[in-house]
């Protein structure tokens, strides 16, 4: 079973709130039509039995162009610390906590080789 998806969209609109105005673009949703640096937002299903939707896991993508066809490390980090720092910055009404998770990555994207990008992976707890 997944998340409905109106809890899935506050889950999201929640991590966007807190990220929205680091230096580069942020999507709460994959949009392949915007070049360049950008952050996408994306919500990780939990496989627990019963569902359980106070917790779960979030992806944030960091996007950046290459230099040369080689990873630009120094783009992708600086964007990650700003990501860190902010995610963990409440926000007015705020109903959840994060706790970083893993990090997959640096890499350049296989079907276009002049992006690269790093995963970032955030355990969250909800607490209403």
């Amino acid at each position: 079973m997944t998340m409905p998806i109106m809890l899935q969209d506050e889950i999201v609109t929640e991590v966007y709130k807190r990220i929205k105005n680091i230096s580069v673009p942020v999507y709460k949703y994959f949009n392949s039509q915007k070049k360049g640096k950008k952050v996408i937002i994306q919500l990780i299903s939990n496989n627990f039995q019963p569902p359980i939707f106070q917790v779960g896991e979030i992806a944030i993508i960091i996007i950046a162009n290459t230099l040369d066809n080689m990873i630009d490390a120094n783009t992708l980090n600086s964007i990650k610390n700003e990501i860190d720092t902010a995610i963990q910055t409440p926000v007015d009404y705020s109903f959840m906590d994060f706790q970083p998770s893993r990090i997959d990555g640096p890499d350049i994207n296989p079907s276009k080789n002049s992006e690269c990008y790093l995963v970032l992976k955030y355990k969250f707890k909800i607490s209403l």
